[in-house]
C-alpha cells in the first residue's frame, strides 16, 4: 500500500499544512505511519486522504470536532458502501430532526445525493453534506490507486 508524506497529502486533498496539523492534533486524522521520532515524517494512506478531505470540508463548514469525529466514524462503519463503485453519488450528510428540540447534535448518514431533497421534505434539516463519491474518485485519480 502506497503512503504519502504530509506535503503530498496536502496537495492531493487541497488543504493546508495548518489544517492537517490541527486535524491530527485533535485526533481526527491518524497517519497510517506516525512520526516515530524527530526527522521522520508522518505517512498517510489513501483512506487517510479521504478522512482528511471529509474532515477539512466539515471543519470549513463550521461543524464541531465532536460531530466531525462522528461523521468519520460513520464512514469507517460503512466503508464497503463508501468504496463501492456502483455508489456513484454517495453523500455524507449531517442531519438534524427539525421537530426534535431535545436532540441538537446532527446525525451522520450516508445517502444518495438524490435523496437529500426528500429528507429535507420529511422534517430533517441538512446541516452539512459532503460528496463522498466525488472525494473517492478524486483521491483514486490523484494517487493512481483504488481505495480498498
Amino acid at each position: 500500500m502506497r503512503t504519502f508524506d504530509a506535503s503530498e497529502a496536502i496537495a492531493l486533498v487541497a488543504t493546508t499544512a495548518t489544517q492537517l496539523d490541527y486535524l491530527a492534533r485533535v485526533g481526527l486524522i491518524q497517519p497510517r505511519v506516525p512520526a516515530s521520532r524527530r526527522g521522520v515524517s508522518r505517512k498517510f494512506d489513501a483512506r487517510n486522504l479521504l478522512e482528511l478531505a471529509t474532515a477539512a470540508e466539515l471543519i470549513d463548514a463550521g461543524i464541531s470536532v465532536v460531530d466531525v469525529k462522528r461523521a468519520l466514524d460513520c464512514i469507517a462503519e460503512n466503508w464497503t458502501r463508501v468504496i463501492d463503485r456502483r455508489q456513484k453519488d454517495l453523500v455524507l450528510g449531517l442531519f438534524r430532526l427539525a421537530r426534535s428540540p431535545k436532540r441538537t447534535d446532527p446525525l451522520p448518514q450516508l445517502v444518495p445525493a438524490k435523496d437529500l431533497g426528500e429528507l429535507a421534505n420529511t422534517g430533517y434539516t441538512i446541516v452539512a453534506a459532503v460528496p463522498i463519491s466525488n472525494f473517492v474518485r478524486t483521491i483514486e485519480k490523484g494517487t493512481g490507486e483504488r481505495l480498498s
